[in-house]
């Protein structure tokens, strides 16, 4: 397993071409002071940007127009002389250079519109690129060329690596060949899929092209539980998570609660910028960065704080000395989270892992995000599973709604409640939970006058223990199979009696989570 460092820096340099003196201010002592006021041991640089111009010397890309030297050399060896690891970054699924110049090797809608962020031809923004292109080539070339330049380089982090459903003629061709019906969305995504596991294929293999070992990332925004098959292609993993910049406080948590299970090791992304990437002029404040690194460790992660380089190279002793308070801290604990364990109780089955949903920061499955924000409020120790993982250790299993058929195969006997035809879910009758041993806190409190479902202690004014009444805001709750290996199963809202220890939560209407499956193992 390819070990991360415990500080790193992710430092853009993404750099329009109508900027001038691009670099003119770097100097190294000021490079190497900055990276000790910073407590870093590792800093990523910039090979390509999103505008696409290159920071070395090239013959595949185009260098900046306005740099005058090698700078990412300058940065590469300054950085390695104090004993800093240098990963290279290089932009991959965007890249204006070469969409201004090659149109057709841009990703295209089946409306035969150019896609980006910023489409139309006189509309700012970065171009997508379609991997099922030539362009594909040009970036394995580039890959191979840094690899080659760089050899001591500490790995290569590809950019927003995505493939939409493109409708290029490459593509539209790919299509055909493979008998897939571009008209229809279904083959779109099938050949998009296609022409993706190709990239992973090429990228990696040119990465490798000169060290076997050389570390690669390829990075989407988000790591999606259950997306196990790329992973091989993968070193490690970069969390990329900037709670104030469109991810939130729910995603990491949740993200490295999954990957501390995978075979990789893994660091969390956050920004020293107060909103998102590339803020000039913002600062976070000390104490978020100081929360957000500590959170990191906490979860068993590595930590990446992001940045951007001042166009003339400068570097900034107050963001330095800024993430130097952070990472103090880090560096005076780190020898305690070396190769640290979880322990956790809970298993909560990922609905995107099992229902094969939410791909990208920002389309997290509502259900996953309001399962971990009840279980993290609640302070209960869980980890975020797929389908592929072992459930056998933890007390309590959360699936998602509908996953009968994947519990079954994996513990051979799942008992659902008794349909009731008031409403449109399987609805459990009184005596079917009291089989199953239903946790009430009695009360002495009615039941409810729609499902006859005893309610003897509510969490709110008129909740009712039945995952099918239409108000959707309560619990139901109950544990099968034998002491050695019990199970819980949540619906919308939280109340339970675990070892004693009563907590409350409400879980929100619009997280939707499971209507409750009952789950034993056979004896």
């Amino acid at each position: 397993m390819h070990k991360l460092r415990y500080r790193q820096v992710h430092l853009d340099f993404h750099t329009s071409p109508a900027i001038d003196g691009i670099g003119t201010n770097f100097k190294k002592e000021e490079w190497q002071e900055a990276l000790r006021a910073g407590h870093l041991d590792s800093i990523t640089c910039f090979a390509s940007g999103h505008h696409g111009w290159s920071y070395y010397d090239t013959k595949i890309g185009k260098r900046h127009p306005h740099l005058s030297f090698d700078l990412l050399r300058a940065q590469f060896d300054a950085a390695k002389e104090i004993d800093v690891n240098v990963p290279i970054y290089l932009t991959a699924g965007i890249h204006n250079v070469m969409a201004e110049a090659h149109p057709e090797w841009r990703e295209m809608g089946y409306d035969g519109k150019h896609l980006g962020w910023g489409s139309g031809a006189l509309q700012a923004g970065f171009r997508n690129m379609c991997f099922n292109t030539p362009y594909l080539d040009h970036l394995c070339e580039q890959i191979e060329e840094v690899v080659a330049l760089f050899l001591n380089a500490d790995g290569i982090f590809l950019d927003i690596i995505s493939q939409g459903p493109c409708c290029c003629r490459y593509c539209m061709e790919s299509m055909k060949q493979n008998g897939l019906d571009p008209e229809k969305e279904e083959d779109r995504l099938v050949n998009a899929k296609l022409v993706l596991d190709a990239y992973y294929e090429r990228t990696t293999a040119a990465a490798h092209v000169h060290d076997p070992e050389m570390p690669v990332f390829h990075n989407s925004g988000h790591i999606t539980c259950g997306k196990r098959d790329i992973l091989k292609h993968f070193s490690h993993l970069e969390l990329e998570s900037l709670p104030t910049g469109g991810w939130g406080y729910d995603h990491f948590p949740i993200s490295a609660k999954y990957c501390h299970n995978l075979p990789l090791d893994f660091l969390g992304m956050t920004g020293k910028f107060h909103t998102t990437w590339g803020e000039f002029g913002g600062y976070k404040h000390p104490n978020a960065l100081r929360y957000e690194c500590a959170a990191m460790l906490a979860y068993g992660a590595k930590c990446s704080v992001g940045d951007q380089l001042h166009p003339s190279g400068k570097m900034d002793m107050s963001t330095y000395k800024l993430r130097g308070a952070a990472y103090a801290e880090v560096e005076a604990k780190e020898a305690w989270c070396v190769d640290a364990c979880n322990v956790a109780d809970i298993g909560l089955l990922s609905s995107a892992a099992v229902n094969r949903r939410g791909t990208s920061a920002g389309d997290d499955v509502p259900g996953d995000v309001g399962a971990g924000r009840v279980l993290l409020e609640g302070h209960f120790l869980f980890d975020v599973l797929d389908a592929e993982m072992d459930f056998g250790d933890y007390k309590v299993l959360v699936p998602p709604d509908g996953r009968a058929s994947l519990l079954t195969r994996r513990f051979g006997s799942v008992h659902r409640p008794a349909s009731n035809s008031k409403h449109q879910y399987p609805s459990p009758h009184p005596e079917e939970l009291a089989e199953s041993q239903v946790a009430h806190h009695a009360s002495g409190r009615p039941s409810c006058g729609c499902c006859a479902v005893s309610i003897e202690e509510p969490a709110w004014p008129g909740d009712c223990r039945n995952p099918t009444h239409p108000n959707l805001d309560h619990l139901i709750s109950w544990t099968t199979g034998t002491a050695a290996l019990r199970y819980q199963v949540m619906a919308p809202g939280l109340q339970q009696d675990l070892d004693g220890q009563r907590q409350a939560s409400r879980w929100s209407r619009a997280h939707a989570p499971c209507r409750g499956i009952a789950v034993q193992r056979d004896p």
